[in-house]
């Protein structure tokens, strides 16, 4: 874990971007974010590309 992330209850160590894609080695990714918002997302994200084959390309579009 990187020096000064200390999450807090309802908390977690988050990456800007997500670990399962091969960007995600970038440094400074990490934060502290909302568990539950995480949790949701990477729900959200795992149903999108439940489907895809292993080593398959993604795109990784954020809106708000």
């Amino acid at each position: 874990m990187e020096p000064g992330l200390n999450p807090n209850q309802g908390q977690c160590v988050a990456f800007k971007t997500p670990v399962i894609f091969a960007e995600a080695g970038t440094p400074n990714n990490a934060f502290v974010g909302s568990l539950y918002e995480q949790v949701s997302f990477f729900g959200d994200l795992t149903r999108q590309i439940s489907q895809l084959p292993d080593g398959a390309k993604a795109q990784f579009r954020i809106q708000e």
